[in-house]
């Protein structure tokens, strides 16, 4: 079909046109800007290509050069065609498609990049995973649709990664197959299962059915982001260190309170209605640890447990020395609720 030349084209100015991000997406790439110069009305469409419009002619041509200049390669063999043959843009483009329109280089590439996969463990998985999900894109446009290359392409993938990786690849994809209700031994799952998420919005957008909207790239990044925070709380530290006992170890009950330290000051009042406010207050008197309850009424009480008598004298000197915190605060006797308290015994 032949597409008309408009009396006012569109304004081609130097950003109009997308531009070449790799020699292996000239062909690609010529296909978008050609159609643009043709949308934009300088140009007619033709089985070979485009024909420019004669006045258009070193305006049209200079355009689609710039696309180009990106990569420095392609730009200069397509500027010397352009001087060589007049800036005729039907014999610039047969040079270019006989340099960088065969297969064989995208295949060389592809091969190139695939062999260059390298999975690092507790590495930047993210960054791996696109890599691998370009290596795809380019593994596409160099063999289509063929089974055999994707089978191949993800076998090799899989072969970088970890075992320990790989399994719990495996069981997250034989998962997603079972909750689709089908049989994962029935299935060629290397090719059954989309690589990744365009390869999926490809399938589901043509005659091929989807088999689960897991992708390969999805459980892989569902693995790696699990022991990626497995990690990070088995490398946590502080105060909420969980210690393991053994199996055999009998469960012991946890002291009271009041048995792990021998001083205890109990403090009530309203400023304990505020949890974060009272817990940095309290800080200030130096407890070895507080403990924060409430009494059968629902009203909040807090502990504050000191090794040293002269410590915790001290502090109940210094809460009750602060008249405007309105606290109620004494000496906490485990064996008896202090007068006016009633609080439960600890």
């Amino acid at each position: 079909m032949v597409t008309a030349v408009g009396y006012f084209p569109a304004l081609l100015g130097k950003e109009s046109l997308p531009t070449l991000g790799s020699k292996h997406d000239f062909v690609h790439h010529l296909s978008v800007v050609e159609a643009c110069v043709v949308e934009a009305g300088y140009a007619t469409s033709t089985p070979d290509g485009i024909k420019v419009e004669p006045r258009f002619q070193h305006l049209v041509v200079s355009r689609l050069l710039q696309a180009l200049s990106p990569v420095k390669d392609v730009a200069a063999s397509a500027k010397r065609a352009a001087i060589v043959y007049g800036y005729d843009w039907q014999l610039i483009r047969t040079v270019l498609i006989r340099q960088y329109g065969k297969k064989h280089g995208l295949k060389d590439e592809y091969l190139a990049k695939l062999n260059r996969l390298k999975f690092v463990p507790n590495g930047d998985y993210e960054a791996f995973i696109e890599e691998a999900a370009d290596a795809f894109a380019l593994c596409r446009r160099a063999f289509g649709k063929d089974i055999a290359e994707h089978r191949a392409f993800v076998r090799q993938l899989c072969r970088v990664l970890p075992h320990n990786t790989l399994v719990a690849v495996l069981r997250e994809i034989r998962a997603a197959i079972a909750g689709a209700g089908l049989i994962a031994s029935e299935l060629d799952w290397e090719t059954a299962v989309a690589f990744d998420d365009f390869d999926l919005a490809i399938r589901e957008s043509g005659d091929q059915p989807r088999v689960t909207t897991t992708t390969f790239c999805a459980a892989l990044r569902s693995v790696c982001g699990i022991d990626e925070e497995a990690r990070r709380l088995l490398a946590s530290s502080g105060s909420h260190t969980v210690r393991y006992a053994a199996e055999d170890s009998p469960a012991k009950p946890r002291p009271k309170f009041s048995e792990r330290f021998p001083h205890v000051v109990y403090v009530a009042g309203s400023l304990l209605d505020d949890k974060q406010t009272a817990a940095m207050y309290f800080q200030t008197f130096g407890p070895e640890e507080t403990l924060s309850l409430r009494n059968r009424r629902g009203k909040p009480f807090v502990l504050l447990g000191y090794n040293t008598a002269a410590e915790a004298a001290k502090a109940l000197v210094d809460l009750k020395a602060d008249k405007e915190s309105g606290l109620i605060c004494r000496p906490f006797d485990p064996q008896g609720r202090p007068k006016n308290i009633s609080g439960p015994r600890r």
